[in-house]
């Protein structure tokens, strides 16, 4: 789950990190930010709450690739990129800590079109189930839904 936090004068990559107790590299990452100076008064950003038990942060280790892990932790691969916001291209060193989600907890990336519904249904749940574990449903493209199966 994320937070939004908007950029006020004076904050800095380093100063959030601080601030939220999270690693520079993750705040670079899951807002795709190019450089460690991309924040600008007024900016929107996310980050990352652990407050729900929901999710855990892995720390990678040597020889980990993202389908390995992400097979580990029972997440499709795809939404373990989207999660950590990570590209596609992007490379995973020994070290790095991604958020994946706790044991029991499974995630949906919603798409255009989807319906409570249907995403129950895709995932063999009923919608109770959704509502539970999320405080805000806007049910626009890539929003981060979790549930227990």
């Amino acid at each position: 789950m994320y937070d939004v936090y908007v950029v006020k004068e004076g904050d800095t990559l380093e100063s959030l990190s601080q601030k939220f107790n999270i690693p520079i590299f993750d705040l670079i990452n899951i807002n795709n930010l190019q450089d460690a100076y991309g924040l600008n008064v007024g900016d929107s950003i996310k980050i990352p709450t652990l407050s729900s038990g929901t999710f855990d942060y892995y720390t990678v280790q040597k020889g980990d690739t993202l389908y390995g892990i992400a097979q580990k932790f029972n997440i499709r691969t795809d939404y373990l990129l989207m999660l950590n916001g990570i590209g596609n291209n992007d490379y995973i060193y020994p070290n790095q800590q991604i958020l994946v989600p706790r044991e029991g907890i499974n995630v949906y990336f919603t798409k255009p079109g989807d319906t409570m519904k249907n995403i129950a249904n895709k995932n063999g749940i009923d919608s109770d189930n959704i509502l539970r574990f999320n405080e805000q449903i806007y049910l626009l493209p890539n929003q981060l839904l979790v549930f227990k199966k």
